[in-house]
């Protein structure tokens, strides 16, 4: 047998070094797939529904109960060490305030931001109430935008759904590019009234009108991968606050399901991936708790509007709410009606609360977990694991 050819041997050369180069590749992506699913992730390139689910649920097998429970706190910014404080309590999110954007600039915040994800073993929600207008704990500091965004009736009075469509890309834009990956900022309420606890804070419009604003917000809060929510189900109406502290609003079934309603449903046809409860009493759905604790709520909500997302209180501890609530405990009645994500500020009570019902039996883990599992997909859907 003749000896192969110089030419020969050069082929079989190449071709063994393609094959080392394949297999290092391979092994490579092995390895980026392996860290892809640590629990410390700040990005899940496969989005897909089932991919999504598989992911959340490891991660949640992963976890302590301490754990479950506070990734369901968004907590008001701790004033200081906070860092520290986001470390040893490893929160679901964090909501700045108005002073929170007091003494930063644009880069500051992003820092600030940054900092606080690196400490955190699951990455947080930070999140902000930026509707506009009299609500713009961020965009009233000229650091953050010459002038605060328009409030929504100012808005499309101004220049109707293109401003409307305008300052949204603005707006999430600007929150995005800051780091802030939620916005609680999406009112839904129709005031006819002056008098009215959301007449400055609402569109002022039919409901036809509101729901297009809602849909073009959330749009936009979408194409940015911002987390936004709609406000505040099932509508305050022209409620004023009572003298006990709440609002209630006493417009008929048939008021609700024509008016009320709709923007919400527009907003959930929008693929909206959150929505944040009330603080009044709604009397059509539920005339003894108001909406935040109350069960009817949340199965009007899941059942008959089909919305799977995200349940956010509106600041649970408010304390003429605690006569709602077993015990005083505003915080584990907001979870056994349902709600997955509380705003918190005193979370070292509430975590010890809500750790005690579990473990005495008065609250099942089944259902933390529920809610957690929700928050854990939607966090990666969003590109913020």
């Amino acid at each position: 047998m003749k000896g192969r050819s110089p030419k020969d041997k050069h082929f079989y050369r190449d071709v063994v070094v393609l094959l080392i180069l394949v297999m290092a590749a391979i092994a490579m992506l092995g390895e980026v797939s392996r860290q892809n699913w640590n629990s410390k992730v700040t990005a899940f390139p496969t989005k897909t529904e089932a991919d999504v689910k598989n992911r959340a649920e490891q991660l949640l097998d992963q976890m302590t109960l301490e754990g479950k429970i506070t990734q369901m706190f968004l907590v008001t910014c701790p004033d200081e060490e906070t860092r520290q404080v986001i470390e040893a309590y490893q929160f679901g999110g964090v909501l700045f305030e108005e002073g929170d954007f007091a003494d930063r600039s644009k880069n500051s915040l992003k820092s600030d931001i940054e900092d606080w994800q690196s400490v955190s073993n699951v990455a947080m929600f930070t999140a902000v109430m930026e509707e506009g207008g009299s609500v713009s704990p961020m965009s009233s500091h000229k650091a953050f935008r010459n002038a605060a965004f328009l409030s929504p009736s100012d808005m499309y009075a101004t220049g109707g759904m293109t401003l409307v469509e305008g300052e949204a890309e603005e707006k999430y834009e600007l929150l995005s590019s800051l780091g802030l990956n939620m916005n609680l900022g999406i009112v839904c309420d129709l005031a006819t009234e002056e008098t009215a606890l959301m007449y400055e804070r609402s569109l002022r419009r039919d409901e036809k009108t509101a729901g297009r604003y809602v849909a073009a917000n959330v749009s936009a809060a979408s194409e940015q991968n911002v987390v936004s929510a709609l406000k505040h189900f099932p509508g305050y109406g022209n409620a004023e606050f009572t003298d006990e502290g709440y609002g209630v609003n006493d417009r008929s079934v048939e008021t609700l399901e024509a008016l009320d309603l709709l923007p919400f449903e527009s907003g959930i046809e929008a693929d909206v991936p959150a929505v944040m409860l009330a603080n009044s009493i709604v009397t059509a759905v539920d005339g003894e708790k108001p909406a935040c604790l109350s069960r009817e709520v949340n199965k009007l909500l899941r059942r008959e509007l089909g919305f799977e997302g995200l349940i956010i209180t509106d600041a649970p501890e408010i304390a003429s709410l605690k006569k709602f609530a077993q015990d005083g405990q505003v915080a584990v009645t907001a979870i056994k009606t349902g709600c997955d994500l509380l705003i918190v500020t005193d979370y070292e009570t509430e975590l010890n609360n809500v750790l005690a019902a579990v473990r005495e039996g008065e609250l099942a883990e089944e259902r933390i977990d529920e809610s957690v599992l929700r928050i854990l997909q939607l966090k990666i859907k969003y590109g913020i694991l």
